[in-house]
């Protein structure tokens, strides 16, 4: 279970990410000269930087989210029983494992456009990081400051789709998730009047329900002139989506709770993350003169709020 939300001007990306289990990611920065290898695929010297959430194994950032200088996010959600890796490479395409996705597309990409056109061009092949770590399922949510777009593959084969409410959750299959959102979000997309008792949208902690929710509260957003109130209110949505303690377990009887929640905002090069069991926001940052180096890059811890 996780939720991503694309939202305001400017621009800010992030997600809840929601597990079972630990997943010890920090605020990372790939700069534009660190060597990105990819498994079929070659090798960049040169690319754009990109900063987000990633857990660094033998030197190469595993990345749950990030954003590139450019402004483009990028987020990998779970997506079991529907995501359906290739078995073998396709001569005719890009051939990129699912652990490679986020710093293939976010390493040359600007805009949605571009990246659309380059998962359509991508085969999305089985190449697990190592034999003790195992491919995630997961599907994929892009977005830059105007447009949002979706990258799944199933066993019916890879599908970029447009994406104009701005969010993700998880399961069913994103048509599916927006067939119900369109069935449901035209009741609710205004503001609840003071005293109303009739029910409004769904509650629970479901991927639909959650998709719903946030669509609806990101449509309901007033816009933003300070970025402390936009940055306040992107975790406001968050917060609406994320399951209580208790409120979901898993099918190995454990409680799934959200682990972190994380805004990304480029043009400030700048990470807020808020992790289970803290009640502070904590803000990281790096400098520009940064993006050119050739090593990666913990973010530094700026302040708590």
């Amino acid at each position: 279970m996780c939720t991503s939300l694309s939202f305001g001007s400017p621009h800010l990306f992030g997600r809840n990410l929601d597990l079972d289990v630990p997943f010890p990611a920090q605020p990372t920065l790939t700069p534009r000269n660190f060597p990105l290898s990819f498994r079929k695929a070659g090798n960049f010297l040169h690319h754009y930087s990109f900063f987000g959430m990633a857990t660094v194994v033998n030197g190469y950032p595993l990345y749950a989210d990030a954003v590139n200088e450019k402004g483009l996010g990028m987020a990998g959600l779970n997506f079991p029983q529907n995501a359906c890796y290739a078995q073998n490479c396709d001569v005719g395409k890009h051939n990129v494992s699912p652990f490679e996705l986020i710093p293939w597309v976010l390493a040359q990409c600007a805009t949605c456009d571009e990246a659309k056109r380059l998962l359509k061009s991508t085969n999305l092949v089985h190449l697990p990081f190592s034999q003790s770590i195992a491919l995630t399922p997961l599907h994929w949510h892009v977005a830059d400051a105007s447009s949002s777009i979706v990258f799944e593959r199933t066993n019916e084969g890879a599908f970029v789709y447009d994406n104009p409410y701005g969010v993700l959750a998880n399961n069913p299959p994103f048509p599916e998730q927006i067939k119900s959102a369109q069935a449901q979000a035209p009741l609710f997309l205004a503001p609840m009047q003071n005293g109303r008792v009739e029910p409004s949208f769904s509650g629970d902690f479901s991927s639909p329900s959650r998709f719903l929710r946030a669509a609806i509260l990101r449509a309901l957003s007033p816009k933003m002139t300070e970025k402390k109130q936009s940055v306040a209110q992107f975790f406001d949505i968050l917060s609406s989506v994320s399951p209580v303690s208790g409120a979901v377990i898993t099918e190995r009887g454990a409680f799934q709770e959200t682990l972190y929640s994380c805004c990304l905002d480029f043009t400030t090069r700048t990470c807020y993350l808020r992790q289970k069991g803290d009640p502070h926001t904590h803000v990281f940052s790096y400098f520009k003169a940064q993006e050119d180096n050739r090593s990666l890059l913990s973010l530094t811890k700026k302040r708590t709020g």
